[in-house]
């Protein structure tokens, strides 16, 4: 395995930022006297003003007539409605964002779209940030970024509530509540791309568009998948919350140096009926040095295939999936998938736990599904220290065509697969050629069944007793006892390998390892230490 096949985190780091404001009828407010001060905006005021604080303005119609310069800041106040869409124009510079926030006291402000295509639109615009504000509404897009040519950057979307875009029939995985995405040809000849962006503390809800929250492609985006030079990169997803969307909860799509943590998706992919496609609940695809790690997904779902918690989706390199929280989903918890004619290469999937998924009754009803189509092949699977709970398997494998390929390290090691009922083929009834299984832990209700890895062992981990209700599936449920045979069972699967990175910590943020050896599965108990010797007398 070489050394720069088995890596750790990949380190992220932005900064971002945006404008927002409220549109109405003008009722013959002042566009002037206000440069370089604060613009102050509230629509419930009782009379039209300059946009001074003492005289706000209090329509989006002429929010929407400025060009706002760098450093500018445009303040909404607080515990007011502003209705229809913002539009606001202009750009900022590195170190003089152009700012939307609120002001005062009270709920946050709101932006009420109605029926109109969008609550907050930016288009070929950089360095703005938008915080502190809440929209409603909106047909296609409760809040869309959009470029049409060349390098829109720095972005941001901080504390925001995104809600109610509700419009026609769903036509465009690039709709939703809150899209980041360029407008382009079919070949994106303009190369349409976005640097630097963050979206961060965002909750987004209910819509009857695709997704929760997309950064990356466009429409007619096959062409990204090979081509590195139009994709967008150096982007943040982390601390959002999403949940009711036709289709997918959180998606990176075509992007390099790409970071999805801390995030919660469910009641994902509830478009009763497929018509472009089939969602996850967090995923990526076309992604180069991507990681998702510290999320949570449950009860997500899919009008045909899918539905699954996480995606290391086709044309993907470099892809870490690593301390989440699967449970719950109507398919599998953790998908591989190669196509497109492409490789999915060195993905490692380390330090989840994923329990009761494949609740849909569908064929993809194991916790791990690796599959290839289309000519895709997989090139590179490091799968270890997850714990699997049970009622179906922990494969499925659907390898139509390609299959795996090439020479970087494939194995399924230091997990623990947990099985709570008797099924047909056992545990590992798919098995998947050409992926190296052992030092694994099973418990299985039949004591007969053996996994045949020679270093495997059988029995139950002795998870810790929780006296909650079955439904609440904490993850404290799958701590280790001290006198579990899953302590110090592992292997390092760096020995002897310079440079290799197991991540460095287990599920629950302790070191790894403790004691003697690694522990298999997601936790690595934290044992007491023996008392040192006391040093001999003179």
């Amino acid at each position: 395995m070489p050394a720069a096949h088995c890596r750790g985190l990949a380190g992220n780091c932005l900064a971002l930022v945006l404008l927002a404001g409220c549109t109405g009828a003008s009722g013959g407010e002042s566009d002037a006297g206000v440069r370089g001060a604060p613009r102050y905006v509230d629509c419930a005021a009782p009379a039209p003003g300059d946009g001074s604080k003492l005289k706000p303005w209090r329509s989006l119609a002429v929010v929407n007539r400025q060009r706002f310069a760098p450093g500018d800041r445009l303040l909404f106040k607080r515990g007011m409605v502003c209705e229809g869409s913002l539009n606001p124009q202009g750009s900022g510079t590195p170190g003089a964002p152009i700012l939307i926030d609120s002001y005062g006291a009270g709920a946050l402000p709101v932006i009420a779209a109605g029926g109109r295509e969008y609550a907050i639109k930016l288009s070929n615009q950089s360095f703005w940030e938008i915080r502190n504000i809440e929209t409603s509404g909106g047909a296609r897009y409760g809040i869309f970024v959009t470029v049409e040519a060349g390098l829109s950057e720095h972005i941001r979307l901080i504390n925001l509530l995104v809600h109610d875009v509700l419009g026609g029939e769903v036509d465009s995985k690039n709709t939703g509540l809150i899209v980041v995405s360029p407008t382009h040809d079919a070949e994106n000849s303009g190369k349409a791309r976005f640097r630097d962006v963050l979206i961060d503390n965002v909750t987004a809800y209910n819509t009857n568009q695709w997704a929760g929250i997309l950064v990356g492609s466009g429409t007619a985006a096959d062409g990204w998948a090979s081509n590195l030079e139009i994709r967008s990169s150096e982007v943040i997803v982390r601390n959002a919350k999403v949940h009711d969307t036709y289709g997918d909860g959180i998606v990176l799509f075509a992007v390099n140096r790409g970071l999805i943590e801390r995030s919660l998706a469910h009641r994902t992919g509830m478009q009763p009926v497929e018509t472009i496609g089939t969602p996850n609940a967090i995923w990526t695809w076309s992604c180069m040095d991507c990681t998702v790690q510290h999320n949570e997904a449950y009860d997500n779902h899919s009008p045909g295939v899918d539905g699954g918690a996480y995606d290391i989706d086709w044309g993907n390199v470099n892809n870490i999936v690593q301390y989440n929280y699967g449970h719950h989903n109507s398919a599998y918890c953790i998908a591989i998938f190669g196509a497109g004619g492409l490789t999915t290469s060195n993905s490692i999937v380390r330090y989840n736990l994923c329990a009761h998924n494949g609740q849909g009754g569908r064929h993809q009803n194991k916790e791990i599904e690796i599959t290839t189509w289309d000519d895709g092949t997989i090139d590179g699977l490091q799968i270890y220290n997850n714990t699997i709970y049970t009622s179906h398997g922990a494969f499925n494998s659907d390898f139509h065509s390609g299959g795996f390929s090439g020479d970087l390290p494939r194995f399924f090691k230091n997990n623990i697969v947990y099985v709570d009922q008797v099924r047909p083929g056992g545990p590992l009834s798919d098995e998947i050629d050409g992926l190296q299984r052992d030092r694994n832990l099973y418990y299985y209700p039949d004591p007969h069944w053996r996994s045949g890895e020679p270093g495997s062992l059988h029995a139950d981990p002795r998870f810790q007793p929780f006296p909650g209700h079955p439904e609440d599936w904490p993850r404290q449920r799958f701590l280790l006892r001290r006198d579990s045979p899953a302590i110090d069972a592992g292997i390092d699967l760096c020995a002897g390998i310079r440079g290799c990175d197991l991540g460095g910590k287990d599920f629950f943020g302790a070191d790894i390892p403790q004691g003697r050896g690694y522990d298999l599965g997601a936790h690595e108990a934290q044992l007491p230490q023996p008392a040192a010797e006391a040093a001999p007398s003179l």
